[in-house]
């Protein structure tokens, strides 16, 4: 007798799927961990000097209309490219 072929979601695949994605990712880390800035602890925090902390507060404050102005540039671009790619 012929078996019918299942369709259909396979969860095995799925399972395999997931874990070479896992074996890469773990790999990629391997070959380039992750190095994370030193965190000052409280009592350096509670030296830095405040002005300094706040003129570098203010600039980043002064950049966000300029990063808003270029976010929504890349969204038009977005958009016109996904619309050239539909048509």
């Amino acid at each position: 007798m012929k078996q019918k072929k299942k369709r259909g979601f396979s969860f095995r695949g799925f399972v395999a799927l997931a874990d070479l994605i896992f074996a890469v990712s773990a790999g990629l880390l391997l070959l380039n961990p992750v190095h994370f800035e030193d965190v000052p602890t409280p009592e350096e925090l509670a030296e830095a000097d405040p002005v300094a902390m706040k003129a570098e507060i203010e600039k980043v404050e002064q950049s966000i209309p300029e990063i808003e102005e270029q976010l929504k540039h890349l969204e038009n671009r977005a958009d016109e490219v996904l619309k050239q790619g539909v048509q």
